[in-house]
């Protein structure tokens, strides 16, 4: 059997849906034999070739003091026994350790994409058992997927979905973005004017379940300014209009300075939440832009 290792994805869905397909392997010591519906058999092999390449990861960077407040910060949201989807980034490396202060339990990974994080969540007995479509971090992490029952790498399809996102009691969600307006629309794809920086992953799918499921929650983490603190991340429009995901399925929107809980309330008490949970040296600004823009009074 060959493992597909770190990534499931579409793959076994492609030869689920197209059983003659030509399949060209590439195999490679380096890959991780992982736990789930994730390999192919010889007979499904119609070519392959020998690799050694070294597979692919963000790089490692030590947390800063705002990831780590807003690890703190995402804490008080996620109670014992949630089931829980991370996004990408270093900004979710706060989070383990302050799932451990607030003395969190019992917690599941359900996900798109499994980083480094959740490693760390179940190594220190917070997460229980995991499923993921990918896996995407470290040389650690990918030693310490191989052979390990606790991780199972399943297609995309199954965890992507926000039908079944929305049937699991106590999901939540938890995305990043680059932008968050005053009415709660986060901007995950754009940068300034229009350039487009990024894909919207897995966050669309994962945001509407959660924001369905029956105690979930769908929560936007995000450092309160980007480029070194010459701008700010809540903002009166987001670049070029871009939405993401909307501000109906965007319950909470989490900064280093706190949480804005935006589910259920006026677009007036939305502005003022993000407001202040904005930097302090741009909410000034952003409460004149509101009360020009008829959002608050």
């Amino acid at each position: 059997r060959y493992s597909l290792g770190p990534n499931n994805d579409m793959i076994m869905t492609i030869l689920r849906l197209r059983p003659g397909i030509k399949v060209i392997a590439e195999v490679n010591p380096n890959i991780p034999f992982t736990a789930g519906d994730n390999f192919l058999t010889e007979k499904q092999i119609h070519a392959k070739f020998p690799s050694r390449t070294a597979l692919a990861g963000p790089a490692v960077l030590p947390l800063s003091e705002v990831e780590i407040e807003i690890g703190e910060n995402l804490a008080t949201l996620i109670p014992s026994g949630s089931v829980l989807q991370l996004g990408i980034g270093n900004i979710f490396g706060g989070l383990p350790n302050g799932l451990l202060q607030a003395g969190r339990k019992d917690l599941r990974i359900f996900t798109e994409m499994f980083g480094d994080p959740m490693m760390d969540m179940i190594e220190s007995g917070l997460v229980r058992e995991a499923e993921t479509g990918f896996v995407y971090g470290s040389t650690k992490l990918y030693r310490w997927i191989d052979h390990n029952d606790r991780l199972r790498v399943v297609p995309t399809e199954k965890v992507n979905n926000p039908s079944t996102v929305a049937s699991i009691e106590n999901f939540h969600a938890v995305n990043t973005a680059l932008q968050v307006n005053l009415r709660g629309d986060a901007n995950a794809t754009h940068g300034a004017d229009g350039f487009r920086m990024s894909s919207p992953g897995g966050q669309v799918e994962f945001m509407n379940g959660a924001s369905r499921s029956h105690g979930g929650k769908a929560i936007i983490a995000i450092r309160s300014t980007a480029k070194q603190g010459a701008i700010s991340s809540i903002v009166i429009d987001n670049y070029a209009g871009s939405i993401t995901t909307p501000h109906e399925q965007v319950g909470y929107v989490v900064t280093e300075y706190g949480v804005a809980k935006l589910a259920g309330r006026s677009e007036s008490e939305r502005a003022l939440a993000l407001i202040s949970v904005a930097h302090p040296k741009f909410r000034a600004e952003l409460t004149e832009a509101a009360r020009a823009r008829g959002l608050i009074r």
